[in-house]
């Protein structure tokens, strides 16, 4: 698989999907000028941002615009390991009410294209119910005590 890392990008998806040659392509930024998500709604980048896109060939027609979206987000939440994230229906990534990442599954030429956009740190959104990982990971890290104990040898 090849990789290309982007500090700014105009579009992740556009950038894999025009430079696939014949192996996976991933590619990542942490900021997209042209984010979209379904629909070609327009995504807008977080203060601190992740943008990925991978693009392959489908050699399985069981893969589609159905599934892969499913199986790129459960994948996600077992990285991420917080029981208070949800997947929404078709492609958000939910932490409480809020909207953390989205996912955009294309298909093109025999290939697909998995985007991923995951809002790492957003001081003050000005999208309705927009959240960011750093929300979540702020909200569930254990107290400095928790560590702390949790280190402690038992005593025997």
């Amino acid at each position: 698989m090849k990789t290309i890392f982007f500090e700014s990008i105009d579009n992740t998806q556009n950038y894999a999907l025009e430079n696939y040659v014949s192996e996976p392509l991933l590619v990542v930024s942490y900021s997209q000028d042209s984010g979209r998500g379904r629909e070609n709604k327009e995504w807008q980048n977080a203060d601190q941002s992740l943008a990925t896109s991978l693009v392959f060939e489908n050699n399985n027609e069981k893969l589609n615009n159905t599934l892969v979206p499913l199986i790129a987000g459960f994948c996600f939440l077992e990285v991420v390991e917080n029981k208070e994230l949800t997947l929404k229906w078709p492609n958000d990534i939910n932490f409480k009410e809020n909207k953390i990442g989205g996912i955009l599954v294309e298909e093109q030429r025999g290939l697909i294209c998995v985007g991923l956009g995951v809002n790492y740190f957003w001081d003050n959104p000005s999208v309705p119910n927009a959240g960011s990982l750093y929300d979540c990971l702020l909200y569930t890290s254990p107290s400095p005590r928790d560590l702390s104990t949790s280190r402690m040898p038992s005593s025997a």
